[in-house]
């Protein structure tokens, strides 16, 4: 999956076990994929320890209003899977390409590069059957080291998307450095990061992107039986040039290159019960 890039991916020119992009504990890639541009790369590796690995590599991209250019594995097939029962996300990552590099007059945030995985999910009123539509995003490497919580209200087609990115514990944070070795597996927790925002407020935008009020959501929600989720991804998001509204330099400000493995990818779907009212088992 790719959003803000100028060019995907070509899925019919695959580079049989490439030569320029060996592993030193992989080897060959079986098959690897290229934007024309090579601002986006997707190398599939087989590994006796790890089984399929898959390494993507995003350079360039720019900063719009709802983020920069990204480059992910995805999920579509889960279909409204309930929140009711105890889900579990597991997945290795290692980072084998960290370069970021920003001018001296670069706007905040204009050059920056992310490792992450999101899930999208909606809540569904029990009352007036309205659903909201939830972003959580896990934040596990940033080239900027961010340590704060991003709660975000926007809105979208007459209801509010809403975006919910937590703190990640400082042992469950992937360095922003390229590594060496075997790549690192963590497991999340997915019920208790919804009940986590349940409970949160969260800051809206109108249309034309000014502050507008703040809403959170009913006691209802915190009966996980009200919500669902629809698709995951995990990947890069990498931005090199401020693309924003009112943005001054829309120019290069520098200069992006990452590449991120990925391994053992799981959602693990319990078969206890869970909820956000009562302790965990």
């Amino acid at each position: 999956m790719q959003w803000n890039k100028s060019e995907l991916l070509d899925p019919g020119g695959a580079l049989v076990n490439s030569e320029g992009y060996r592993d030193e504990l992989l080897g060959l890639p079986l098959l690897t994929f290229l934007a024309t541009n090579r601002e986006s790369r997707l190398s599939i590796f087989s590994d006796q320890q790890n089984g399929l690995v898959f390494e993507l590599e995003s350079a360039g991209g720019g900063l719009t209003s709802t983020g920069g250019a990204n480059l992910f594995l995805s999920n579509y097939s889960i279909s409204q899977l309930p929140l009711s029962r105890r889900l579990t996300y597991e997945v290795s990552l290692k980072l084998t390409k960290a370069k970021v590099d920003a001018v001296a007059f670069a706007e905040a945030g204009a050059v920056k590069a992310q490792v992450l995985t999101g899930f999208t999910l909606f809540y569904l009123d029990p009352s007036s059957r309205q659903k909201t539509s939830v972003f959580v995003q896990l934040l596990h490497s940033s080239s900027a080291q961010e340590r704060a919580e991003y709660r975000g209200c926007f809105p979208e087609r007459g209801g509010r998307n809403i975006v919910f990115n937590p703190i990640l514990k400082s042992d469950q944070a992937l360095r922003f450095i390229v590594a060496t070795g075997a790549p690192q597996h963590w497991s999340y927790d997915i019920n208790q990061l919804v009940c986590d925002l349940a409970q949160r407020m969260f800051s809206c935008r109108d249309d034309g992107g000014r502050m507008s009020d703040s809403v959170g959501f009913p006691q209802e929600a915190r009966d996980l039986s009200n919500w669902h989720l629809t698709s995951m991804y995990v990947g890069l998001e990498t931005q090199e040039r401020d693309l924003r509204p009112g943005a001054v330099v829309r120019s290069r400000q520098g200069s992006v290159d990452v590449a991120v493995q990925i391994s053992k990818l799981a959602l693990k779907y319990g078969r206890e019960s869970a909820s956000c009212l009562a302790p965990k088992n």
